[in-house]
């Protein structure tokens, strides 16, 4: 009877174990941050010639540990570069005012209040770049240095706690906008996007 109870116990136990939910698992699932023509992040490609180009730091779906998405946002950090080393940033407008610890293109910023989410979204900041338009140039996301999280860009949430976030292109090591990039704009236009299903 002493080794039955004392399987019936095993038994119970391992069964309570398999049972136990799982721990949340983030992977894949962090907000991203991008690079955008319009406000509404629709837009990461443009042709243009020489001059300044306004282009929009967008956060979207910023999301704790538990899956829940901040009202504001306090600051945030990554790093962007330049395919084309002829390109730059020439300036950075934020919605309020900040510090930037870092600089143009290694931004560490904590806003001076708290930068409201508009949906799940919201503009970081503006950054102008000053392209000569030849040759075509592609631009990347990445960690700040140093980095507050290694590996990831990341906000800051209303309660001062920092937020993973990944680049939108998924990589650091792939773009997020294309700055005359023939290959990209002329692989989405409908002609082609068409001839996919014939």
């Amino acid at each position: 009877m002493k080794t039955s109870l004392m399987r019936s116990t095993r038994l119970l136990a391992t069964t309570a174990l398999l049972v136990l939910p799982a721990p949340f698992a983030r992977g894949s699932q962090h907000g991203t941050i991008g690079l955008y023509s319009d406000t509404s992040a629709t837009v990461n490609q443009i042709e243009a010639s020489a001059g300044q180009i306004p282009l929009y730091l967008v956060a979207m779906e910023p999301t704790d540990d538990l899956g829940n998405t901040p009202s504001s946002l306090t600051g945030f950090e990554g790093r962007i570069s330049f395919q084309a080393g002829t390109d730059f940033i020439s300036q950075v407008e934020y919605p309020v005012d900040v510090i930037n610890v870092g600089t143009n293109d290694n931004l560490i910023v904590g806003y001076g209040s708290p930068v409201p989410l508009s949906g799940s979204s919201v503009v970081l900041a503006t950054v102008v770049v000053y392209t000569l338009g030849s040759p075509e140039s592609n631009i990347f996301l990445g960690p700040s240095s140093p980095a507050s999280l290694p590996g990831y860009l990341a906000v800051v949430d209303e309660s001062f706690l920092l937020v993973p976030m990944d680049p939108a292109s998924g990589d650091s090591g792939r773009p997020v906008f294309f700055i005359n990039s023939k290959g990209y704009l002329e692989s989405a236009n409908w002609g082609t996007a068409k001839t996919l299903y014939r």
